[in-house]
C-alpha cells in the first residue's frame, strides 16, 4: 500500500514539472481531475477522467486522473458532508442529518433484495437537491481554486527554473565557444 501510494505521488510530481506542457495545461488537468473529484457523480469519477483525457489530447492525463483520486475513501465523507452543508444553505432544504440514517440498510442482502434502493428513494429522497447542488458549487470552487494555486505555483517554479537553464545554457555555449576558437 505505502508502495503504491509513493508511486502515484512520484508519478504526480513528475508530471507536475514536466517542461513539455505548459503551466497553464498542467494547472487545467488538476483543475479537472479536482472538479471530478468534488462532483456528486459518485462511482462515475473514474469513467469522467478518463473519457475526458481519451477526447482532449492536451490535458495531463496523469494529474487529471491523479487529481480525481482527492475523492477517496478517507476524504469522501468531509467532501460530499461539505457538499451536502452548502447545498442545505443554498437551497433552503435542512432537518436532514448524518446520524438519522439507517446506515444498516446498505449491506449487500439489502441492494439485491431491493430494500437498499427503496430506503435511498423515501428517506434521502430530501437530500438529492442540497446534495447534487452543493456538491457541484464545491467542485467549481475547488476546481477554479486549483486552478489558481497549480498555475501560480508552476510560473514561480518555472521562473528558478528557466533563469538557472538560461545560465546553464549560455554558460556551455561560451565554454563551446572559447574552445573552438
Amino acid at each position: 500500500m505505502k508502495k503504491t501510494l509513493k508511486k502515484w505521488l512520484e508519478s504526480i510530481k513528475t508530471e507536475l514539472f514536466n517542461p513539455l506542457r505548459t503551466p497553464e495545461m498542467k494547472a487545467f488537468s488538476v483543475a479537472l481531475g479536482t472538479f471530478i473529484a468534488f462532483s456528486p457523480f459518485m462511482g462515475f469519477h473514474f469513467i469522467m477522467a478518463f473519457t475526458l483525457a481519451a477526447l482532449y489530447k492536451p490535458l495531463d492525463k496523469v494529474l487529471l486522473v491523479g487529481f480525481t483520486m482527492v475523492n477517496n475513501w478517507w476524504t469522501m465523507v468531509p467532501i460530499y458532508g461539505l457538499g451536502l452543508w452548502v447545498g442545505g444553505m443554498l437551497t433552503g432544504v435542512s432537518g436532514f442529518t448524518v446520524t438519522g440514517i439507517q446506515w444498516e440498510m446498505f449491506s449487500l442482502r439489502n441492494f439485491f433484495n431491493g430494500s437498499a434502493f427503496s430506503y435511498i428513494g423515501h428517506t434521502l429522497r430530501p437530500m438529492l437537491l442540497p446534495f447534487i447542488v452543493g456538491n457541484m458549487v464545491t467542485s467549481v470552487i475547488a476546481a477554479v481554486l486549483a486552478f489558481f494555486v497549480v498555475r501560480a505555483l508552476l510560473k514561480k517554479k518555472n521562473r528558478g527554473m528557466k533563469i538557472y537553464e538560461e545560465r546553464n545554457i549560455s554558460g556551455i555555449e561560451n565554454k563551446s565557444k572559447e574552445s573552438t576558437a
